[in-house]
């Protein structure tokens, strides 16, 4: 499990936990004085392809993108608190 806080988000800030469990991958956000956009993911090791994507408890779409530290997954929220669990 990674966690970190008061992370500085644009005019406000972030709190963000991440854990995976076998091949579920998840990732919670809750933001404050942020009024903006705002995107939560999680990286899954090089090459892994999601086989669901669930934010707040409702599939969501979403955007791969492969980076040196594996394959990223992004989704767009806005502010507040949110739950990113990805299967692979």
């Amino acid at each position: 499990m990674e966690q970190g806080e008061d992370i500085r988000l644009g005019n406000g800030s972030a709190a963000v936990l991440a854990s995976h469990d076998g091949s579920t991958y998840r990732t919670e956000i809750t933001t404050a004085g942020v009024t903006r956009h705002v995107e939560i993911g999680h990286t899954l090791p090089r090459g892994t392809q999601p086989t669901a994507v669930v934010l707040d408890g409702r599939p969501v779409k979403y955007e791969l993108r492969e980076t040196n530290r594996g394959t990223e997954v992004t989704v767009p929220t806005g502010p507040g608190h949110h739950t990113l669990i990805v299967t692979a």
